[in-house]
């Protein structure tokens, strides 16, 4: 967080769970940026990152500028699959 701090981004994550779970895992695992509730995937469909079938999204990480434009994208293949955070930083301008 310091480094993404360091270059005045903010971090937003984007669920599939409904509101009331991503409560309950804030309280087991808080963090200090908003995590949104998508549950009817919405947001994971207009950017194309749903597992078809499985009714969830890919792990996915972008980096958008202030004017809307894709700077960076990252679509993991399994839930471990993460980009290097180095790779993401350098990303953001």
């Amino acid at each position: 967080m310091a480094k993404f701090k360091a270059k005045n981004v903010s971090l937003v994550a984007v669920s599939n769970d409904t509101v009331e779970d991503t409560r309950e895992l804030l309280k087991k695992h808080p963090v200090d940026f908003p995590i949104l509730s998508d549950p009817e995937l919405t947001s994971v469909r207009a950017f194309a990152v749903e597992h078809v079938g499985k009714g969830i999204a890919k792990p996915a990480t972008y980096v958008i500028g202030q004017d809307g434009t894709i700077l960076y994208a990252y679509i993991g293949k399994n839930p471990t699959d993460r980009p290097p955070l180095d790779d993401v930083l350098a990303a953001v301008p």
